[in-house]
């Protein structure tokens, strides 16, 4: 098995204003792997009596973890396990600003599979998903992507990735409330030695 997205990628989701890092170490049976993503929103909307108002939210997400090769053979399997750290931000606008935000830390598991067509191909699909919960009731994250090995150390990826979040704390005027998925296209370019 070629090592494919294993030293660095660097992928950025191509709606919702946001950038992913992933540096992976690999190992003969397993990988070590770190992600950083970084999500900017800010939609406006219009009230019916006329004005306007701006929403401003920023998620700072950092995956930790490793996974375990069950399956070397294509497609390969790759059990993974971690912990996701997410730092919610969210302020509203004009008026009187209002300000909330979250820390949630969840476990995760999950599995992540890569299809090569043939074995001198060039071409590969990679599939992962995970789910976990802690801070928050539950979260789920899965990706597909299309991958084409440009050079030995060098390939280039487009997918699709999916990451959702369900969790609630607090009632009545201090209840906060985070149910919603993220989604969007992705690009990644990725590099090992």
């Amino acid at each position: 098995m070629k090592n494919l997205f294993r030293i660095l990628s660097i992928v950025s989701v191509l709606t919702l204003f946001s950038t992913m890092v992933s540096a992976n170490a690999p190992g003969k049976e397993g990988t070590v792997f770190a992600d950083y993503m970084l999500l900017n929103i800010s939609p406006k909307a219009s009230t019916p009596v006329g004005f306007s108002i701006n929403t401003n939210v920023h998620n700072h997400i950092i995956e930790i973890g490793g996974g375990y090769m069950i399956r070397d053979a294509s497609p390969s399997v790759e059990l993974l396990a971690g912990v996701r750290y997410t730092n919610l931000e969210m302020s509203l606008s004009p008026g009187l600003p209002v300000n909330a935000g979250e820390s949630l830390l969840d476990g995760f598991g999950g599995v992540r599979l890569i299809q090569e067509f043939g074995e001198n191909s060039n071409w590969s699909l990679i599939g992962k998903a995970d789910m976990g919960g802690g801070s928050s009731d539950l979260n789920w994250n899965a990706m597909a992507l299309v991958n084409w090995r440009y050079k030995e150390q060098v390939s280039v990826s487009a997918g699709y990735k999916w990451l959702a979040y369900d969790y609630q704390t607090g009632t009545g005027p201090s209840q906060y409330t985070h149910d919603g998925i993220y989604q969007g296209p992705t690009v990644s370019i990725s590099f090992s030695w």
